[in-house]
């Protein structure tokens, strides 16, 4: 009998219910010393330590695991095995992203020996990183499926899987036969369906390249087959919905196309669905269907981020989230906090609240000047156009007698065209308060060379440019945002953090030569990763290499600060002067993009209050 027990010690952590937006005590359990105990390959029982431990045989084997956590295996409703080889490969959006990168990598899946050696691969790194259970598309070809099911069964791992249909708008090789709507289905559902621990999907890729036929034949096998699984994409990015709209204009909406043919039911799994109104959200629930939401991807390919509820039921506990979604050690993840900003904001009203009590805030902290930061484009998906934005922020910045101004951000995770609809928009109000014109978004992968042409643009309209670079990414980004115009950088500490001594003297001294100022923020870099903590910030470096630095918050309510708390960290913890914090102001006023008049006498105000000669 003990050689069939094994015995687990350490921090123990499962769910008996959904936690829900409150984090329900009943609804898991955690026993900081506990032991878990496996008989013949299975879960027998759980409980702390010293009742467990008593109980077992003297023989059984305990492995000590205190210090860790243990948890149940990882689910992953929704992930790609034929992107393995792929992975972080950059598009301008999806659509473009499928055509470049991955259609031609499916298209290696018709070969079931390819198809076997990633399936083999894929459900190792799975498995490694504690996903037992996962939802996963295949490709076009039936080897592929067959390929993912073999492998998935040797392991004896809980896998939904199906191949993917599409008969059109596909290339040549990745496409079903005309006329031979769902073929392989029946034969796949009845040989892997319900076999040990697999499942079967069925895997419209998304609306586009499945005809009406298609998804008509795909609606028929889910109502034959009530216990199989559907698996597709549901409004991912706007591009992709507006040709969703074009293809099916007698469907209400995206989801209306689905829903139409049978494929909107219990044990449908659609993945992102960001771009969704209220209705569809409460015909989605209607039916049990599921929303399988991936932020990095999401964030990675600029599709936007899935309009979550607010996640607290007041003030400070909203603060709390905000705070501990941006301390997180992720730029990535930093940035999902600003899918609740935006929802909220998506009014003329709330927009034009915000920009003003943003600039009574920062005249309370102290502020003699301010520049503001938003990309007006963001709002279009919740129904408030970038034109209203622009007005109603413009109106609420004026209200304030703060010298103040606006900044228009492209995103440059999104298409060149749409940041030059947002320079445009910069340009239209350059008389009414807009000063300057910034690329801003994740940095990984996405150089700001592609929006060259949005930066020439609002440069030549005489707007100020600064360009966030150099803060998730190499120093080298730094150069390249001042190659397309930047004379500002957002954060940019990696300029001082080359792979070498040289290639950073190198960096160093092009910086200085350009005149380049650097807008840093050192509790958000803290907070996304990018430095290890205040006293280790390379701002310290950087002004010993006579950059021009000034000091900022980057985001008051997402990082929790005020410029007061980053001045103080910034004594406190780096060992910064009085004299050296009044210098960082000096150098940000004198960068500012304001108005002359508004510039210098924010700069004869600094220099009176920090006594600077």
């Amino acid at each position: 009998m003990a050689a069939d027990l094994r015995a687990f010690r350490g921090g123990l952590l499962h769910f008996r219910g959904d936690p829900g937006s409150s984090s329900d005590p009943a609804s898991y359990e955690h026993i900081e010393d506990g032991v878990l105990v496996v008989e013949k390959g299975r879960v027998a029982r759980t409980g702390p330590a010293d009742e467990l431990l008593r109980a077992l045989p003297r023989t059984v084997e305990v492995l000590d695991r205190r210090g860790s956590l243990i948890l149940p295996g990882f689910v992953d409703a929704h992930i790609h095995y034929a992107q393995t080889d792929v992975i972080a490969s950059p598009g301008r959006n999806v659509l473009h992203w499928l055509e470049s990168h991955i259609f031609p990598e499916e298209a290696r899946f018709a070969r079931r020996e390819h198809a076997l050696e990633v399936a083999e691969f894929f459900l190792d790194e799975l498995l490694r990183h504690g996903t037992t259970t996962a939802l996963v598309f295949g490709t076009v070809h039936r080897e592929s499926a067959d390929a993912f099911f073999e492998a998935a069964e040797r392991r004896n791992v809980r896998m939904g899987a199906g191949r993917v249909l599409m008969d059109r708008h596909a290339p040549e090789g990745l496409r079903d036969p005309a006329g031979d709507a769902c073929g392989h289905e029946e034969a796949l559902i009845e040989k892997w369906d319900g076999r040990g621990r697999l499942h079967y999907a069925i895997t419209p890729r998304f609306a586009i390249p499945s005809s009406e036929a298609q998804l008509k034949r795909a609606g028929e096998l889910a109502s034959a087959h009530p216990r199989v699984f559907v698996h597709s994409h549901l409004a991912e990015h706007p591009d992709e919905v507006a040709e969703v709209r074009r293809l099916f204009p007698g469907a209400r909406s995206y989801l209306d196309v689905y829903e139409r043919y049978g494929l909107l039911r219990e044990r449908a799994v659609y993945a992102h669905c960001i771009h969704l109104d209220e209705e569809d959200r409460r015909r989605m629930a209607r039916s049990g269907a599921a929303a399988a939401f991936c932020p990095t991807s999401n964030l990675f390919l600029g599709s936007g981020l899935f309009d979550i509820a607010v996640p607290a039921d007041d003030p400070a506990g909203l603060a709390r989230w905000m705070h501990d979604n941006a301390n997180a050690g992720s730029l990535e993840r930093y940035l999902r906090g600003f899918a609740v900003t935006i929802a909220a904001m998506a009014t003329p009203e709330a927009c034009e609240r915000v920009a003003f009590e943003a600039a009574e805030d920062a005249a309370d902290d102290g502020c003699v000047l301010a520049e503001f930061r938003m990309a007006p484009l963001l709002f279009e998906p919740h129904g408030l156009s970038g034109e209203s934005a622009m007005e109603a922020m413009l109106a609420g910045l004026a209200r304030s007698p703060l010298a103040c101004g606006l900044i228009v951000c492209g995103m440059r995770t999104e298409n060149p065209e749409d940041s030059l609809r947002a320079a445009r928009l910069a340009i239209a109000y350059r008389e009414r308060g807009v000063v300057g014109f910034d690329l801003a978004g994740a940095e990984r992968y996405y150089p700001p060379g592609d929006h060259a042409a949005a930066m020439a643009l609002s440069g030549e309209a005489g707007l100020g440019l600064t360009c966030h670079a150099g803060e998730s990414d190499r120093g080298e980004r730094v150069l390249e945002a001042a190659a397309i115009g930047a004379t500002r950088i957002g954060h940019g500490i990696h300029i001082v953090m080359g792979d070498t001594p040289e290639e950073t003297r190198r960096w160093v001294a092009r910086a200085r030569e350009l005149g380049l100022h650097f807008e840093v923020c050192p509790s958000s870099n803290v907070h996304t990763g990018n430095a290890r903590s205040i006293a280790e910030h390379p701002i310290r470096r950087m002004v010993a290499e006579r950059l021009s630095v000034s000091c900022n918050t980057d985001n008051r309510l997402m990082s929790g600060v005020t410029l007061t708390h980053e001045l103080e960290a910034l004594h406190r913890e780096a060992g910064f002067t009085h004299a050296e914090l009044g210098e960082l102001m000096r150098a940000g006023a004198q960068a500012s993009f304001l108005p002359a008049a508004e510039r210098d006498a924010a700069v004869r105000a600094i220099e009176l209050g920090w006594r600077l000669t």
